[in-house]
């Protein structure tokens, strides 16, 4: 993602885009790989840290097996 840039990860439910939140905000850490925020190895820089430079805005999820009706 670009930075200074606003971007939308969006998908089906099970794609892995809270997966992808909770690497990018230091709440998991890759199994292999590494983050790079800002030109530097995320794995250097604590969560507070990576935290205070992006925002998360988190949807709840209520899947039903029914219409909203």
């Amino acid at each position: 993602a670009p930075a200074g840039a606003v971007t939308l990860i969006l998908g089906p439910s099970g794609c892995g885009k809270t997966t992808i939140a909770r690497l990018l905000l230091g709440f998991w850490e890759p199994s292999s790989g590494t983050i790079s925020v800002g030109g530097h190895n995320a794995a250097g820089m604590s969560g507070p840290e990576l935290r205070a430079l992006m925002s998360y805005v988190s949807q709840g999820d209520y899947i039903t097996d029914d219409t909203v009706r």
